[in-house]
């Protein structure tokens, strides 16, 4: 630009006639050049601003009164009188002064090859020479302008252009009316001249609110659509995208989320637009020379990090576009809490809180993934502590909670990448190793795994309270390829092939399906259950009640289906239901204990008994298309309201065949019946889950109950389950409460209801319709 004026100059300076008697308009033009650059309409970019002022209409009344070359040094001194009143920086102000009289040149130049040196603006030939003069000096400016932006800001040149071209077109249009204006005023009715400055006001000030408010509308949107994209529940996926779409929002070289980790450490996070992601300490060197900080808190909670733009030259942010970024701030702050709350509650759904391994939930779902893949084999070690009661019975159950931390500490330090060791229960601990090409070798795998894991354990005595153990261990072993069965059928070969090896004295023992005498058992459960499903007595329910906590009173209660097995005796879901999960036998089952569940909600209803009955719904049920308009037609034959009926779902069945799942509950819905979110946070997806599927209740899962006086992460769940159900209208249910001091913290924590073995064990329907009736001896305690 510096070179382009330099050759503008130097033609000015050979065609610069003298002042001649119209000297006057040399100042007032300079002067109406100045005001109009002063009075502006700013439009940023990232904090880079590109001006829409009034600069064209000024030429349009001086390319009328003066010659071109002295039009050209008036709108350049102007222009160099505004930079000095606004203080820019220098090197800006000459970049404009630079611009304006490149632009003014090219555009007299056009005006004198269409109309000469001075047209007359009331000829067709004059009005479209200052025209293509304005137009022409207007669009010299943007492209120069939109050229620095996007070179000091990174962006591509037709971004910049494309971004202001309406708001640039809507000013060009307002400064050729208003040049018109001034000449016409100036010609037909000289003394009209002294309103034309509040006419002109209104005018401006007009155009500078539309373009206020389609910029902040623009601005918004924008920001809501950056809120959106940050909606994950993994907070290394919140902060990329929160970093990315800051970058873009407000055109920042690198942005930077500084915060804290649950224990303690800071965290800084860096990035652009590109997606180029830094993590790392705070303190680095940061080489930007402007940074903008917003603080991270959630409402009136306190900060927990910061939010920086940062910008390589000296950038000076809006108003409107600070706002913009203190909203990001605060959205930016709930999704991290949230995300991190998921990590908790996923943390506590697959490991276990005694001993950070894996839990029983994490292994059988890795184990069924791997399972499913369809490559390789899949092996499965379990491995049993020997005489452990011992030593909970002599040192107590805190010597043997220290002695399960110690052996896991170093069952953990054998343990290869690629494979998980879990602690299932008690002392029973599982170590899962995929990836062997055959079942030979997944098989002397396993074997040479549960070798040194049996070494490690023996390897020395450990010390526990003071005292020297030594500890010994039992362990069976399977392997499988993928695709042969899944991880409930492996997880109970291992367990048969343990307790062969304890039976028999030996330490690690290889499943043998010849000897495996349960796969009989299971070989015959179909057809057991198709004779039970034929019979009156076999397939028989009881019923578990809820408590309101404050009130003390039955909320309803809980279906609990119960097999009258002739040989077997009385069986319960976890005996029967996963076998037959795969079969077709569940669909009749499921109908059974709907027939027995609304049969007694209308047998108890006769009596002037009417309390909600609770039906679990399997994995199988919620893949049926057909369940909805079977529940329909039972709920008229036993005529019971819809609402009278609470189906309990689990996340876990939830998360399969998505677009199924949905379709079958919205039907649910539809007919009235009320949902219950069963086991929540012990799945993978919790708050996606009550976010996806509107529920009536939330019940929290009895692992973090018992655990909840041992276990602060176990409370945190429990007081943010009871907040969440709170903030979305929905009761929440705590299951398992089986002490008093239980049910204390519970009501503390503003829980609804409760059920547990403390207040009542599952009943039979007669004794669960007295205790409905509040009439029993079994009133709550």
């Amino acid at each position: 630009m510096t070179v382009l004026a330099a050759v503008c100059i130097a033609g000015v300076a050979l065609t610069l006639p003298g002042p001649g008697t119209d000297w006057w308009a040399i100042p007032l033009v300079t002067v109406m050049v100045a005001i109009s650059r002063l009075w502006i309409v700013r439009r940023y970019i990232g904090g880079s601003g590109i001006l829409v002022d009034w600069g064209e209409a000024v030429l349009i009344v001086g390319l009328v009164l003066l010659p071109p070359a002295w039009t050209v040094l008036t709108a350049a001194l102007g222009t160099a009188v505004a930079m000095a009143w606004k203080r820019f920086d220098p090197v800006k102000a000459w970049f404009n002064v630079a611009t304006t009289i490149v632009g003014v040149s090219v555009a007299a130049s056009v005006m004198v090859a269409i109309a000469g040196s001075q047209p007359d603006p009331i000829s067709w030939r004059g009005a479209l020479a200052l025209t293509a003069m304005a137009t022409i000096s207007a669009v010299v400016s943007e492209l120069a302008c939109a050229g620095a932006v996007a070179f000091s800001r990174g962006d591509t040149y037709r971004a910049v252009v494309f971004d202001g071209a309406g708001t640039r077109t809507l000013g060009l249009l307002m400064n050729l009316a208003i040049g018109a204006m001034i000449l016409a005023v100036a010609r037909y009715a000289p003394y009209l001249l002294i309103v034309l400055p509040p006419v002109t006001w209104l005018l401006i000030e007009g155009f500078a609110g539309r373009v206020r408010t389609r910029i902040e509308r623009r601005m918004w949107q924008r920001l809501s659509a950056a809120t959106r994209e940050m909606s994950h529940l993994d907070i290394d996926a919140v902060l990329r995208t929160a970093i990315v779409e800051s970058a873009k929002l407000f055109s920042a070289d690198v942005v930077e989320v500084e915060w804290k980790r649950a224990n303690g450490d800071s965290v800084l996070t860096r990035g652009d637009a590109g997606g180029k992601i830094w993590q790392g300490k705070p303190g680095v060197y940061r080489p930007e020379q402007s940074a903008y900080p917003v603080s991270l808190m959630n409402g009136s909670g306190p900060s927990f990090g910061e939010l920086r733009l940062c910008f390589r030259s000296q950038v000076r942010l809006p108003e409107r576009e600070q706002l913009a970024l203190a909203s990001l701030g605060s959205a930016l702050a709930g999704t991290m809490q949230n995300a991190y709350v998921h990590q908790q509650l996923h943390d506590l759904a697959t490991q276990d809180t005694m001993t950070g391994l894996a839990n029983r939930a994490c292994l059988m779902a890795e184990g069924n993934a791997v399972l499913t893949s369809g490559h390789g084999t899949v092996a499965l070690l379990l491995l049993d502590l020997d005489h452990f009661r011992q030593v909970n019975d002599t040192l107590g159950h805190e010597a043997g909670d220290e002695l399960l931390r110690v052996v896991a500490g170093r069952l953990r330090a054998e343990a290869a990448p690629g494979e998980t060791l879990a602690r299932l229960h008690g002392d029973e601990f599982a170590l899962l190793m995929p990836g062997q090409a055959d079942l030979r070798a997944a098989l002397a795998h396993a074997r040479a795994r549960g070798e040194a894991l049996l070494g490690a354990l023996g390897g020395g005595p450990l010390v526990v309270d003071g005292v020297e153990l030594s500890v010994e261990a039992t362990a069976g072993f399977v392997a499988a390829e993928t695709g042969g069965c899944d991880m409930v059928e492996l997880l109970r070969r291992a367990d048969s092939a343990m307790y062969r090896a304890k039976a028999g004295g030996i330490q690690l023992l290889e499943f043998d399906a010849a000897r495996d005498t349960a796969s009989v058992d299971r070989l015959a459960l179909a057809s057991e259950m198709q004779a039970a499903l034929a019979a009156d007595d076999q397939i028989v329910i009881q019923l578990q009640p809820s408590i309101d906590l404050e009130a003390g009173v039955p909320l309803g209660a809980e279906v609990l289906v119960r097999w009258r097995h002739p040989r077997r005796g009385l069986l319960t879901p976890a005996a029967f239901i996963p076998d037959l999960e795969h079969t077709d036998l569940i669909a009749p089952l499921t109908r059974r204990v709907f027939e027995l569940a609304l049969g007694t909600y209308r047998a108890w209803l006769e009596d002037g008994v009417d309390a909600p009955v609770a039906v679990n719904l399997s994995a199988r049920s919620l893949l049926d298309r057909d369940l909805p308009e079977e529940v329909g037609r039972l709920l008229a034959e036993f005529d019971v309201p819809p609402d009278r009926l609470v189906l309990e779902i689990t996340e876990t069945a939830m998360m399969s065949e998505l677009e199924v799942v949905d379709e079958v509950l919205t039907a649910l819905r539809e007919l009235g019946v009320r949902l219950s979110l069963d086991d929540f946070g012990t799945g993978f997806s919790s708050l996606t889950s009550v976010a996806r599927v509107t529920v009536d209740e939330i019940k929290i899962d009895r692992q973090f109950v018992i655990a909840m006086g041992s276990s602060r992460q176990a409370e945190a769940v429990v007081r943010m389950t009871v907040g969440l159900a709170q903030t979305l209208g929905l009761r929440a249910i705590a299951e398992g409460v089986e002490t008093a001091q239980q049910r204390t913290e519970l009501i503390k924590l503003g829980c609804h209801g409760a059920q547990g073995f403390f207040f009542y064990p599952p009943l039979d329907p007669d004794e669960a319709k007295t205790v409905l009736a509040g009439r029993g001896p079994g009133h709550p305690n």
